[in-house]
């Protein structure tokens, strides 16, 4: 059955690792120990349908494809299948999606499978206990109105729903095509005065009563006033986008409108779409200034919500292990560098001042070799007159 989890198990002599490969896409893949594999295949997601396996016995995981990849015909045969399989999905027996919050005003869509049937029954109560579908006016009738089955598929929409917590139960009545629930086209679910949860315990004792092979589903929801809630970053780096999600009960397909703003003016909006009750987009970053900037998400002016973000300049690794710095910062400067010019400076000066120290001394000196040479000139000129 679809979304059902399939063990694969298996066993090998030689190889490291098992390569599964269903309908020629690379599912999944399993180490071989002691030469025993086994893999878990989640079908959810996947379709009703014929379903092919083939099974890869390598050395080493593949490197020139990976998980979800398709597989080309030339890479299996290079590989060689060493077993196959084949398996067949089927979408469950019964089953019901409804959602967990609606917003006032939009349709409740709920729907389901149902395999084999061509009709199943859909009822709705409110949290006081009275029936919202069918809608009726006596309590104490409600007719059961068949919800028609197309190709295994049902749908029922309802509207003008009030806020307030509500309860749904979907029922396929079963092979035998009957059900204690139901009698003379008729829901049996107790007269007026009967509160939600006891009326939801008669048709439980009903549906699950001995012998019956009723198949059925039951969920909750609530409806409330329109709401978005927004998330993103407190602070993005400039360059880098502005990741924008928010979550609203707003039904799928509704437009929502994102901006980026500063001090009231409007720098970027853009439209999408809510998907799964959500609203995601990127905002570029490029080109702006740092600072404050408001992000807003509008879900077709009925919901709306507003954060700040600040964007700040990105920053480097100037060297590896050192700390980061923003590129309008500037580097600082190298005081020992501008010691060491100092220093070299001073030494200069101490060389000039010891130069000009000496220079007085030697000047002395050569004035006082004059005055000696005069006055042996003139010792040697007198004893020669002497003589």
């Amino acid at each position: 059955t679809v979304g059902d989890i399939v063990h694969m198990k298996g066993t090998s002599d030689y190889g490291y690792l098992a390569v599964f490969v269903i309908d020629d896409v690379y599912k999944g893949d399993a180490a071989i120990v002691d030469d025993e594999f086994e893999w878990y295949w989640n079908t959810g997601g996947e379709v009703e349908g014929y379903y092919g396996i083939e099974v890869f016995i390598l050395n080493d995981r593949p490197t020139e494809i990976s998980i979800g990849d398709e597989v080309s015909k030339d890479w299996q045969r290079e590989k060689g299948v060493d077993a196959s399989a084949s398996l067949i999905l089927n979408y469950p027996a019964f089953s019901m999606t409804a959602p967990k919050s609606v917003a006032k005003g939009d349709p409740v869509v709920i729907s389901g499978t149902a395999a084999g049937a061509d009709h199943v029954y859909v009822i709705v109560f409110n949290y006081r206990g009275e029936v919202m579908f069918p809608y009726t006016e006596n309590m104490s009738v409600t007719e059961a109105e068949a919800t028609t089955v197309v190709d295994g598929e049902w749908t029922e929409t309802l509207s003008a729903l009030d806020f307030g917590d509500y309860t749904v139960i979907a029922l396929d009545e079963g092979r035998d095509g009957r059900t204690d629930a139901i009698k003379d086209d008729k829901w049996e679910i107790g007269g007026e005065g009967k509160t939600l949860e006891q009326r939801v315990a008669i048709l439980m004792d009903a549906i699950t009563s001995a012998g019956s092979d009723d198949l059925y589903e039951k969920a909750c929801f609530s409806v409330s006033a329109p709401e978005v809630i927004l998330e993103v970053p407190e602070t993005v780096e400039i360059g880098t986008v502005i990741e924008v999600k928010a979550e609203t009960n707003i039904k799928d397909g509704t437009e929502a409108f994102v901006s980026l703003s500063q001090n009231s003016r409007i720098i970027n909006k853009t439209t999408v779409e809510v998907k799964s009750g959500s609203v995601t987009e990127s905002i570029i970053t490029s080109g702006l200034q740092p600072g404050r900037y408001n992000v807003a998400v509008d879900v077709s002016e009925r919901a709306f919500d507003e954060k700040m973000v600040t964007l700040v300049e990105k920053k480097e690794v100037v060297e590896e292990g050192k700390e980061e710095i923003a590129q309008n910062e500037s580097l600082p400067e190298h005081e020992p560098l501008e010691e060491a010019n100092v220093s070299a400076g001073e030494i200069n000066e101490s060389y000039e001042e010891e130069n000009e120290r000496k220079m007085p001394v030697s000047l002395c000196d050569l004035l006082i070799a004059a005055i000696m040479a005069i006055f042996i000139a003139v010792v040697v000129k007198l004893k020669g007159r002497q003589a």
